[in-house]
């Protein structure tokens, strides 16, 4: 033993190690660099962007790509990942910091679970939005401060008559409070908490002033923020870089217009609103409700997911409304899209927000966020509430909502398509959306949300919103689908492939049930010009303005509009829309190697 310890004493490190993690936030990942120095193992950080092609195939050989959980520490036994994970594991090369028998260790690893239980998500959703990396609710943001101070006050009374939390030295256990107490102190610890609080800052800065903690952290300064940073509104699995959307804060503030005003915006989005009055009365109270609407990325975006989403999305943030769009990679996944691979999936997610940024969408009041690294954040509060759901209802109910995934009740559905519909509904609860603007394809999950909050006694449920379905362009066709070529018109189409998928397209004369050219003309093209002009010759009476959508439809089932003059007018007008998308795709090298990406992939339905 005495030779063991002679020769680790004069060799600092016996080992080295490196953990790759998100460069914009790096504390979790600190704490395994502080137990390495108590240990003898050297770890360095680095951006996840630099981890090696290896490492990503090692873990996941035959698991079809899924998305790491980071931070991710590269071991000579293999890679491992979750910092808490990682720094036991590092821990282990020692025989000091679990305690000096049975009963401290245990000790030891009840203070690190109830931390990663009862304080980890709260204390999170109360710092996070100062150091710009999640954006919460006045409610929420009180909630979790509550739910903090609770732990806290433990942790005061535990302290009162210790130095550390477990013995009489420094263990894991303190070692991983207090990095998760790290940022608290920095953002958030003014005079009244350190007041209230001593015992717990006396042990706090006890860590802190350790040199092994000095040499990985500095100096640290206790309630230093400045003020509240931007939040990222997306971030990607696949990507450091930031999203689109990233360039402004998330307005959160009054929209200016009355409670009435508000309430025309929004109801004009939904073909369906269950319920109007509760609308009104959230719009009276909130200020800036939550909508979401999730996606899958399984595509090419068609002009109902880009145009006419568009339109929703601007009434919606007009109103002061924050948008919420889910990028829901796992349940594309889970949904066989894209061949099940995820990293296509997360290609065509990226794809869909490069359209959504050239097509006119406002993104003061939107978010991106991705299903998958918010999952994988805030794992406990999510399966809790999706198990929950899936404890209360049976299978032929959670197979009514099968019409979500483009199925049927009645198909041999997969385990995975029977998760699905469950995860969509916790997707509300998680989100802490007011109100779920979907399409009405969307409505029975919808529902089950609604019918969830009745079995919990909720009482203020989810209002649902669902927009109008466009119509696909061949007879019969009651929404457009991306996996039928030619019944779509996708957002970065050809002009010339515009001209020919209109002039195919199924328009019977003086009949307006079916009709798609009516129908595009309804809720794209009167959406965003007030008047319509139809150039016709002066044989069939000259060029005619609309100054609306019902002017146009008398017309035309009265026979004064043939579908001759009605086809190219729309042509001209859906190209006008499609155009700045075009050049997006054309002038931005990043978008146009996206866009070249997914036109290869196979897309499975």
């Amino acid at each position: 033993w005495y030779q063991r310890r002679v020769r680790e004493r004069s060799s600092p490190f016996r080992q080295t190690m490196k953990i790759f993690t998100y460069a914009s936030h790096q504390t979790s990942a600190l704490k395994a660099v502080v137990v390495g120095k108590y240990v003898g193992v050297n770890i360095t950080v680095e951006d996840k962007e630099n981890a090696p092609p290896e490492v990503k195939n090692h873990l996941f050989a035959g698991l079809n790509n899924y998305d790491m959980v980071w931070p991710v520490l590269v071991s000579p036994e293999g890679p491992l990942f979750g910092s808490n994970t990682i720094a036991r594991y590092v821990a282990r090369h020692g025989e000091s910091l679990f305690g000096k028998n049975a009963l401290e260790h245990g000790q030891v690893e009840q203070w690190i679970d109830t931390s990663s239980n009862d304080l980890s998500q709260p204390l999170a959703a109360w710092v996070y939005p100062s150091l710009g990396l999640l954006n919460v609710s006045p409610q929420d943001l009180e909630f979790a401060k509550a739910q903090t101070i609770k732990y806290l006050d433990v942790l005061e009374s535990h302290l009162a008559s210790r130095t550390f939390l477990v013995g009489q030295r420094l263990t894991l256990a303190d070692i991983v409070l207090s990095f998760t107490l790290l940022d608290l102190y920095r953002e958030a610890f003014d005079e009244a908490l350190k007041k209230k609080y001593k015992n717990l800052t006396r042990w706090f800065l006890t860590c802190m002033n350790q040199p092994n903690f000095k040499s990985v952290v500095g100096e640290v300064k206790l309630g230093t923020s400045t003020g509240k940073k931007a939040a990222p509104q997306a971030s990607s699995p696949a990507s450091s870089s930031p999203s689109p959307s990233t360039s402004t804060d998330v307005v959160s503030q009054p929209c200016g217009l009355s409670v009435e005003e508000r309430y025309e915006l929004c109801r004009s989005v939904g073909e369906e609103c269950i319920q109007e009055e509760e609308l009104k009365l959230l719009l009276s109270k909130k200020d800036n409700p939550v909508c979401y609407d999730g996606f899958e990325p399984s595509g090419r975006m068609h002009i109902a997911q880009g145009i006419l989403k568009t339109i929703c999305v601007n009434k919606l943030t007009k109103a002061g409304c924050t948008f919420i769009f889910w990028i829901a990679d796992w349940f594309a996944l889970l949904n066989n899209k894209m061949e099940g691979n995820l990293n296509n999936i997360q290609t065509v997610g990226k794809y869909l927000i490069e359209i959504w940024k050239a097509c006119g969408m406002n993104m003061e009041r939107v978010k991106f966020l991705w299903a998958s690294e918010h999952i994988n954040s805030h794992a406990n509060e999510y399966w809790l509430t999706v198990m929950d759901i899936a404890r209360r209802f049976n299978v032929p109910r959670i197979k009514r909502c099968s019409k979500i995934m483009g199925r049927n009740e009645e198909e041999d559905l997969s385990a995975a398509q029977i998760l699905y519909p469950c995860m969509q509904c916790a997707d509300i609860f998680y989100l802490k959306a007011d109100i779920c603007q979907l399409g009405m394809d969307q409505r029975k999950v919808n529902v089950l949300a609604r019918e969830y909050c009745d079995q919990i006694k909720r009482k203020f449920k989810p209002i649902i919103l669902s927009h109008h379905m466009l119509m696909g362009l061949l007879e019969g066709q009651e929404k457009m689908s991306k996996s039928d070529l030619e019944s779509a018109i996708f957002m970065e189409d050809e002009e010339a492939d515009v001209n020919r998928k209109i002039k195919k397209a199924f328009c019977p004369p003086q009949v307006v049930a079916g009709n798609p050219c009516l129908d595009y003309m309804k809720h794209i093209v009167f959406e965003k010009y007030p008047t319509v002009t139809i150039q016709r010759s002066e044989r069939d009476g000259g060029p005619k303005s609309y100054n609306n959508y019902a002017e146009l439809e008398a017309d035309y089932v009265a026979g004064g509009l043939h579908p001759g003059d009605l086809k190219p007018a729309l042509t001209k007008y859906l190209n006008a829309l499609i155009q700045p998308v075009r050049d997006h795709f054309k002038n931005d090298p990043e978008a146009k190697k996206l866009l070249e990406k997914v036109k290869k992939m196979r897309v499975t339905k």
